[in-house]
């Protein structure tokens, strides 16, 4: 229960970082933006804090397999989006 509750206050610390509510975060909307901050978040909880995807899903509410396809998301975004990679780098080196 004591780690549940730590990486609750760590999404909640991520989603001010990332600039999202959380309720916005923890809605099924499926606005561009919206789900761009959905997957830099799965990619800091994954990569950055060492979470796995089945510790992730519960946080976000959502499955296993829709945080593996958030991760693949970021990881293109990332390759292909410009500005979405200066973003993400920007909220990694604040």
């Amino acid at each position: 229960m004591e780690k549940e509750n730590l990486n609750r206050t760590l999404l909640v610390e991520l989603a001010d970082k990332v600039g999202v509510s959380m309720d916005d975060l923890l809605s099924h909307c499926r606005r561009q933006q919206l789900v761009d901050d959905r997957c830099m978040i799965v990619a800091l909880l994954i990569n950055d804090y060492h979470l796995t995807q089945k510790e992730v899903a519960p946080l976000l509410q959502i499955s296993q397999p829709a945080v593996s396809k958030l991760l693949t998301r970021h990881e293109d975004l990332v390759k292909y989006n410009t500005t979405y990679r200066n973003q993400f780098n920007s909220i990694i080196n604040q």
